[in-house]
């Protein structure tokens, strides 16, 4: 049994797979599906399924990657694997080579561009958090909180400029940005005052 966060249901499909792989050659075997339309498309199953590696926190890696792990990982029989660091979903930036530059090197803060290449194997990425973010709750580890309505002025929630269509090709009506505040019970609302920053909205809707 890995030490994963994977589903049971997707666990025993794997368990199947790597029973199978274990008793005759993938490549020795046939598998026919009749189908009642024309097939689509075609795959080589050693190419086209694998497995997924997903993020952890700090001081986490050890205790999954144990040597026991990785010798019944390599026994799953996939011939190939993903990792996912999952900072996007944590409202974080990913360092993925501690190698880079700061857009301000002078007080080592700003934008991080990590080196596009290393001189030895990198063992370990990071995330960081993001000064600027509107989700309440991440979708890590649930330990974030709204710069939108924490009552500092200074912090605050932009916009996402990248979804601007100089960058998507597609006009802006198409893709929203929204905000939803939930105050919590049924109060009478007569007035909204919104402390714009940069980038802003050129039109909205409340």
């Amino acid at each position: 049994m890995l030490r994963t966060g994977l589903k049971g249901s997707v666990v025993v499909v794997f368990a199947l797979a790597a029973s199978a792989v274990a008793q005759a050659p993938v490549r020795d075997a046939v598998v026919t599906v009749h189908t009642e339309r024309p097939a689509v498309n075609r795959f080589d199953p050693l190419t086209t399924f694998g497995a997924g590696l997903d993020g952890h926190a700090k001081g986490v890696v050890a205790d999954v990657y144990t040597a026991a792990n990785i010798k019944a990982m390599k026994q799953a029989g996939f011939s190939m694997a993903t990792y996912r660091l999952r900072t996007e979903l944590g409202v974080e930036a990913w360092h993925w080579n501690p190698r880079g530059s700061w857009s301000d090197s002078t007080h080592r803060r700003g934008y991080w561009t990590s080196d596009d290449s290393s001189a030895v194997p990198i063992l370990i990425a990071h995330g960081f958090r993001l000064p600027r973010r509107g989700n309440t709750l991440d979708q890590a580890d649930n330990t974030g909180y709204s710069r939108l309505d924490d009552g500092d002025t200074s912090a605050f929630w932009k916009s996402d400029p990248y979804l601007d269509r100089r960058f998507t090709g597609t006009v802006d009506s198409l893709l929203p940005q929204w905000v939803i505040v939930d105050l919590g019970r049924a109060v009478p609302v007569n007035a909204i005052r919104i402390q714009w920053g940069m980038p802003h909205a050129a039109a909205f809707r409340v």
